[in-house]
């Protein structure tokens, strides 16, 4: 019986030893509201060393106002994060890493109100974007300015199909900015469908460098990376290289992974159904779990 307990007692100090020497151990228990907000803060120090990170309440719930070292500011309400962290307490570096991507997009964006050059409208862009990504991106500028700025910064969009939205991007050599109504004039653009326009007009500009591959009627867009799922807005100036069997089914799993087959092929769609669930969860710029096709030549949900 003392032999027993004595190795009982053993392997338990050897248990402890081995969860404080692995921290990843000890984040799979849910911390509570508190212990997760002082969590975040702490990793957002560590990395964005330059960056001021200020902890607030408001409304009984944790805030972090968070600086740049360039000045722009923001501010991230963490009660969503936190019921995300609940759900599984191993996400606590993803859940950051992803407020961080958010920030900096949406110092991009507010970016975009400041004067252009006429020719910047050369480089205008679609880009396709969730409406999640929409709604946090309009929250964080709403937090960071007046009313007037926020609403010219904010980037002018319209709805496409299920979860999907369209924005637009100024995007040259050296930066990104997302365009909002306050960029129309400095890009000589007299409104949205005239920015909608120029935009698809660069785009097609770029529909020799667009690579097909794949083969038995499954294909697979190629072009630089980022603009992959912007091509789908040109589909019909590509859909005759496909050789599908039926309608196109079109999975937009990423910015950067397009996946087609045929309305016909059932185990390809459901191949498709099953990828585009994987990689628009882990994907950096992941987008949509649902599959899409073309109706009248424009982006509709697929529904067999």
């Amino acid at each position: 019986m003392r032999i027993t307990l004595l190795l009982l007692g053993t392997a338990l100090v050897l248990a402890v030893a081995l969860l404080a020497r692995h921290p990843s151990a000890r984040e799979r228990v849910a911390l509570d509201e508190q212990g997760f907000t002082h969590a975040v803060l702490e990793r957002l120090q560590t990395r964005v060393p330059d960056g001021r990170f200020t902890l607030r309440e408001r409304d009984g719930h944790p805030t972090i106002e968070m600086r740049a070292a360039d000045g722009t500011s923001g501010t991230w309400f963490l009660g969503n994060a936190y019921q995300q962290y609940n759900g599984d307490p191993a996400q606590l570096d993803a859940i950051v890493a992803h407020q961080l991507k958010s920030w900096s997009e949406t110092r991009a964006a507010m970016s975009a109100a400041a004067p252009a050059r006429a020719a910047a409208a050369a480089h205008v862009l679609p880009v396709i974007k969730t409406r999640d990504w929409l709604d946090a991106t309009t929250a964080q500028l709403t937090s960071m300015g007046t009313p007037d700025k926020s609403a010219d910064s904010v980037p002018l969009h319209r709805d496409l199909a299920g979860d999907l939205v369209l924005v637009f991007a100024e995007d040259d050599a050296g930066s990104m900015r997302y365009v909002g109504r306050g960029s129309l004039d400095a890009l000589r653009l007299r409104d949205p469908a005239a920015l909608e326009q120029r935009a698809l007009d660069n785009l097609a500009a770029r529909l020799s460098e667009l690579r097909i591959t794949g083969k038995d009627g499954r294909y697979r867009l190629e072009l630089d990376n980022f603009y992959e799922a912007s091509m789908v807005l040109l589909a019909a100036r590509w859909r005759e290289r496909l050789t599908l069997d039926g309608d196109p089914v079109i999975a937009l799993a990423a910015r950067n992974t397009v996946l087609v087959c045929g309305s016909h092929d059932h185990a390809a769609i459901e191949s498709l159904r099953r990828y585009a669930a994987d990689v628009s969860r882990q994907a950096a710029y992941g987008l949509s779990a649902q599959l899409y096709t073309l109706r009248e030549g424009r982006l509709a949900e697929y529904r067999p």
